[in-house]
């Protein structure tokens, strides 16, 4: 009876040992699959926020570019404009200078024209006196005679 219940004994220990290795195993089994769960979870935690962040600086880069490009393009068409009005500003000079030229020119048409008449004039008012003194002379001098 003794030997039997002590191998009765020695079974149920060595049953109790293999159920503990067993729970044991399958419990570190759960444990390495829990860790593995959570550093997945944790990697893709980690890669979403590193994808978020790659995402942003990408859109911020984006918006520089944006402005960088919005800035020349603004800088092309201020300058395009300031051209554009140094050639109507230079076209304008052109014409304004032209028709300056032909206002002096009209006023010294004009100028000449009437220094012209009043000249033209006072020589048409001498040559009446001159007439008008020599037919004074004649008469007085068949007057005379």
């Amino acid at each position: 009876y003794l030997y039997d219940r002590q191998c009765v004994i020695t079974g149920q220990a060595h049953a109790r040992r293999l159920v503990a290795v067993r729970r044991y195993r399958t419990c570190v089994k759960g444990l390495v699959r829990l860790q593995a769960t959570c550093r997945a979870r944790i990697q893709r935690r980690v890669y979403l926020r590193t994808l978020h962040l790659i995402i942003r600086m990408q859109a911020r880069v984006r918006s520089v570019q944006a402005r960088k490009r919005y800035l020349y393009d603004r800088q092309c068409v201020i300058t395009g404009q300031a051209h554009a009005r140094r050639l109507v500003a230079v076209r304008r000079y052109r014409t304004c200078v032209k028709g300056l030229v032909r206002l002096q020119a009209t006023c010294r048409a004009r100028i000449q024209r009437r220094v012209y008449l009043r000249t033209l004039h006072l020589i048409i008012r001498m040559q009446a006196r001159v007439r008008s003194v020599q037919a004074r002379k004649r008469y007085l001098y068949d007057r005379q005679c």
